[in-house]
């Protein structure tokens, strides 16, 4: 009875080094075959991000407008600094 319960308490639980690396390799390898997929960007989704950067910053500058025509700072009313907004300009 005693051997037994010296067993019990002596077995440890756990992964051993063998089985941790093998998990790591199947993992390295599923991300190395989803990376390059996640990471390509089509022609069509460069579109629709231009898009809506463009419309973005439309309606930045209409809410500057309103802004400045009703007398408060455009830039800091609608969420922006022009230091912030890189126009394609001097960003300095």
């Amino acid at each position: 009875m005693m051997i037994q319960m010296a067993y019990i308490i002596n077995k440890k639980a756990g992964f051993t080094l063998v089985e941790l690396i093998v998990i790591i390799v199947i993992i390295g390898l599923l991300a190395a075959m989803a990376l390059p997929k996640l990471g390509v960007l089509t022609d069509e989704e460069r579109k629709v991000i231009n898009a809506l950067q463009t419309s973005t910053q439309q309606s930045r500058n209409e809410c500057r407008t309103s802004a400045n025509g009703a007398g408060k700072n455009g830039d800091t009313f609608c969420g922006g600094t022009a230091a912030s907004d890189n126009y394609g300009g001097n960003s300095s």
